[in-house]
């Protein structure tokens, strides 16, 4: 048996059963030159396309093959609309903040000037409810947890992108952010959706999704610090592409951010004329509109470590006091992978870049604004902790190359730790925060 006959093992980033070659025969033409040889698969292998089927027993096997990627979606679904109108409920006295746009000239800032404007024509179809906003909430946090899955897919494997999707999607902050009836939601779907459309963008050839890209694409940059973000991200793709970047293809996604930024002018201008400094600052990324004090900045770093890892934010208006926003089997996942990404430069050249400056901006951000920015640097955490959990599986299939039973219970043990810190962080939103103290004197009071 020659080694290319040889069964090889799949190790490339979480690959979790062994692969089999597939057996194929050169058929040589005598008149014919080397490249002009016709590769042909087995006789076994060949099917019919004469017509496909459409029966019961395809699909129930498209089922079987697929059950968790169809699961998936409607686990995360059912945490996000279960009850939404009704838990947590609003808060006594206080209008709902979908009332706060009901017309134009309610809307006194330009930051998330699109779910503002969005909320403003539901409130002109005469549907103006706390349950709208939420409801929009969950589709912007839907759209960043897609995006999430198909920049993890792309970068690493599908398996990974399933399981740290589990984990990013069930994060207590990640229900804070969906259920709440606020718009600054939009900051979740910053980096994923930027990430994601950005690179559609400049590769598909379709003009329709390009031109679909740039208007997505214009919409984050109303997020605040969205546009340092937007400019980075061109900065590498420049640079990683080189002559290679293809301008006059990007040119459709171009023109349509800039005709999208020219529709929202007519308002964009009214808010300015009011306080222009104010509105550029706050879009630079400063939320009060004013430069912080430096103690403020120093208050806003000492306490990150502490709201990632260890407390979360000291805040029962938002959750239960002591849920970290990543739990500690999330944090070695974590550890792990950014320990990998600094290690193999060669392997995660260009995530590496991404992870790493994303990271300092989204610091310099927090420590400008607080905790809220959180929700800008915690998609990014969530692709390192993707790198370290397919790194772990990658290892333990090295010790395990051929022993089937070993490998399927390392895989299992993976799975089992990332199901027990979903149900634990559901857990500690809709049962445990409910029943303190706090939450009954903010909400029942």
């Amino acid at each position: 048996m020659t080694k290319k006959q040889k069964k090889s093992i799949d190790l490339s980033m979480g690959g979790i059963m062994p692969r089999r070659l597939k057996t194929t025969k050169t058929i040589k033409m005598p008149n014919l030159t080397k490249s002009q040889q016709i590769r042909k698969l087995p006789v076994s292998k060949q099917k019919k396309t004469s017509g496909r089927s459409f029966g019961f027993a395809p699909s129930l096997a498209f089922i079987r093959s697929n059950v968790l990627y169809i699961l998936t979606p409607l686990w995360i679904l059912g945490l996000y609309l279960f009850a939404i109108n009704d838990f947590p409920p609003a808060i006594a006295g206080d209008s709902t903040h979908a009332l706060d746009f009901q017309h134009l000239s309610q809307i006194n800032s330009i930051d998330f000037l699109p779910v503002k404007l969005f909320l403003a024509a539901l409130a002109k179809l005469g549907i103006n409810s706390q349950l709208s906003l939420r409801l929009l909430s969950v589709a912007i946090v839907f759209l960043s947890i897609f995006c999430f899955y198909k920049i993890v897919a792309s970068w690493i494997n599908k398996r990974a992108a399933l399981l740290s999707v589990l984990l990013y999607s069930s994060t207590g902050w990640m229900l804070f952010q969906a259920r709440q009836d606020t718009v600054s939601t939009m900051m979740f779907a910053l980096m994923p959706v930027l990430l994601y459309f950005g690179i559609m963008a400049a590769e598909t050839e379709s003009l329709t999704l390009r031109i679909l890209c740039g208007i997505v694409l214009a919409q984050l940059l109303f997020v605040p610090g969205g546009i340092w973000f937007m400019i980075l991200a061109i900065i590498i793709g420049a640079v990683y592409e080189g002559r290679n970047f293809d301008i006059p293809s990007f040119a459709p996604a171009v023109i349509s951010f800039i005709v999208t930024l020219a529709a929202y002018t007519g308002v964009i201008i009214g808010m300015l004329a009011v306080g222009y400094k104010t509105e550029l600052l706050r879009l630079m990324g400063f939320f009060s509109g004013h430069l912080p004090a430096l103690s403020t900045v120093k208050d806003n770093l000492l306490h990150l470590p502490s709201q990632l890892f260890y407390n979360g934010l000291a805040d029962n208006s938002i959750w239960l006091h002591g849920t970290p926003v990543i739990d500690y089997v999330s944090l070695i996942f974590l550890i792990t992978g950014l320990v990998y990404i600094i290690k193999n430069r060669e392997d995660y050249s260009i995530s590496r870049t991404v992870i790493g400056l994303f990271i300092i901006l989204s610091l310099i951000l927090i420590a400008i604004n607080g905790p809220l920015s959180i929700s800008i640097m915690v998609p990014v955490l969530y692709i390192a902790i993707a790198v370290g959990l397919s790194y772990i599986i990658e290892q333990w299939l090295v010790i395990f190359p051929s022993n089937p039973l070993a490998r399927l219970f390392g895989i299992a043990v993976i799975c089992a730790s990332v199901f027990l810190v979903v149900g634990y962080q559901a857990e500690r939103y809709f049962i445990g925060w409910p029943k303190t103290d706090e939450y009954h004197q903010i909400y029942k009071s």
